[in-house]
């Protein structure tokens, strides 16, 4: 005779992973945690991300296009536009974050800025660093005739910038650069499989000598500066890191000026083909590599993989349509990556985040960024698919955010990986079902899904929340309002509709994003029924 016994069973989210069956993986890796965070109070209480706000959609340009360079200096956004001022052409624009208002750059010609490069696929990104006086950007529109190798940004006046483009003087560079850096106060410039270097605070490059090459003929793809613990005198060495194709990067340490400039091949035959994935992060610099993202540290040593087997996130870099257009960025407690994840049907751009501090991803959120930097606590991004506009990104939820981004509420989703087996051979009946949640009259209803083996939903079902505060002697119990805002963080029983018999199961909540809801753990039961499942059952 078969017994039949029920257990209880807890499942505690703890992060987003790529996991196609918790039964292999660490506890609580979840399958989406779409537009949700970690709560800063509780460990494995989620709660929703701030909307996005747009800071300008450059009102006053002529026909605002794709943006293919940004960079945040100080309170101000620089960077490179199309437009219809000098068709198929970019130009270059500088705006206040704190005024909201845009700097007008004189010297824009059409003989003297770039073509426009294409949208999408395969690109060599515009590159920006800052050289003395000058805002110094590579572009790949630049046609290597002339002066038009590279272009300038004139700050000594920040509030009346100044463009032009340039080749360096006195040894020019043989081709356009591919990228540029600021390394000891020098603009570095990548051609071809050499970096070419001016002297300080200046764009003259003054002896043929100043260049330094490699140890093979490998073109460079990218430039980041990397600082390293300095174990003899302490503090930090500031490095260069050259990278060249997937196989190869070297770090460049020192200066010609004291004879001390050196470079070394990596310890890991780890390269990059995506150079605006490249940012500081509080551990070091993130690289997205072709087998996900990887940290080089302070003392110069790649790390594995983050997230990698299931413990994280790294199937949607592995699988990136175009490598060369993943965005990412770290104001020091977020990393934040956007790409296009060739993974999934659709091929849709995602935006994935990594709580450093946490150790722990949350994601895909709506909203890619197509370029992304830090400011502050926040990021001011450029997204994908909405051309001539740029917005800001809280990272902390306050009492001021919103959460209606581009017009229309956030929409979040919590789902659990495929539950664990818990070793019992045959079907179970998923039973009585609790979700940890605090509500928001704003959020309007809530939606819970068990979902099977093959996707397809066993049962859906529609939760209504409180929608006025309490009115005194009229209360409804579990319908009304704590403090006319939110209700408290409580167990929430799910009501299935129909009996849920499974061998594999997947929960899902589903919601509109507000101010109060915060979501935790999920309780259910599971009773052996004694009979092996159907063939994919």
């Amino acid at each position: 005779m078969t017994v039949r016994n029920s257990q209880d069973k807890t499942f505690s989210m703890v992060s987003l992973a790529d996991t196609e069956d918790a039964t292999h993986s660490p506890e609580g890796m979840g399958s989406a945690l779409i537009n949700l965070i970690p709560s800063n109070s509780t460990q494995n209480l989620w709660v929703c991300r701030p909307a996005a706000s747009q800071l300008t959609d450059f009102t006053g340009f002529n026909t605002p296009g794709f943006i293919s360079a940004l960079k945040v200096i100080g309170d101000r956004a620089y960077g490179m536009i199309s437009t219809a001022r000098n068709a198929g052409r970019d130009e270059p624009f500088s705006y206040n974050i704190v005024a909201g208002t845009f700097d007008t750059i004189s010297g824009v010609t059409s003989g003297n800025t770039p073509v426009s490069p294409a949208t999408s696929g395969n690109w060599t990104p515009p590159t920006m660093d800052i050289i003395g006086p000058f805002i110094v950007i590579t572009h790949p529109g630049f046609d290597g005739t002339g002066t038009n190798f590279f272009g300038v940004i004139d700050i000594t006046n920040p509030a009346a910038p100044a463009w032009s483009s340039r080749n360096t003087t006195t040894v020019p560079l043989p081709a356009v650069p591919i990228a540029v850096m600021n390394f000891n106060g020098r603009a570095y410039f990548a051609v071809n499989e050499a970096t070419y270097f001016t002297q300080a605070l200046s764009l003259d490059i003054p002896v043929v000598s100043n260049i330094l090459t490699y140890e093979d003929k490998v073109p460079i793809t990218a430039l980041h500066g990397l600082g390293l613990s300095n174990q003899v005198i302490g503090g930090i060495l500031q490095s260069m890191i050259v990278f060249k194709g997937l196989g190869h990067s070297y770090q460049v340490t020192g200066d010609s000026a004291l004879s001390t400039l050196a470079r070394n091949t990596m310890n890991y035959a780890v390269g990059t083909l995506a150079p605006l994935g490249l940012c500081d992060t509080p551990y070091g610099m993130a690289v997205f590599a072709p087998d996900g993202l990887r940290i080089i540290d302070f003392s110069g040593r790649y790390s594995e993989p983050l997230g990698a087997n299931g413990d994280g996130v790294a199937l949607p870099f592995i699988n990136a349509l175009v490598p060369s257009r993943i965005a990412a960025s770290c104001n020091a407690s977020v990393l934040r990556v956007g790409v296009q994840n060739a993974f999934v049907s659709g091929q849709p751009f995602q935006d994935y985040w990594y709580h450093l501090s946490k150790k722990r991803w949350s994601g895909p959120h709506t909203f890619a960024p197509s370029l992304i930097e830090p400011y502050q606590t926040k990021f001011v991004f450029t997204p994908q698919n909405v051309l001539g506009s740029l917005w800001l990104q809280e990272t902390i939820p306050s009492t001021t955010s919103v959460y209606t981004e581009n017009g229309s509420q956030l929409q979040c989703t919590y789902a659990t990986s495929f539950l664990p087996d818990d070793g019992r051979v045959g079907q179970f009946a998923f039973g009585e079902t609790f979700i940890k949640m605090a509500l928001d009259p704003n959020m309007n209803n809530w939606n819970a899904q068990a979902i099977n083996g093959d996707n397809s939903p066993y049962d859906t079902v529609v939760n209504t929340i409180p929608g006025s505060p309490s009115v005194w002697d009229a209360a409804v119990w579990d319908s009304s309002v704590w403090d006319g805002s939110s209700t408290g963080l409580y167990w929430r029983q799910i009501f299935w509709d129909q009996p849920i018999v499974s061998s594999r199961i997947l929960l899902e909540i589903t919601f509109g994003a507000a101010g109060g809801v915060k979501i935790g753990d999920l309780k259910y039961s599971v009773e052996s029924l004694g009979y092996m499942p159907p063939v994919g059952g």
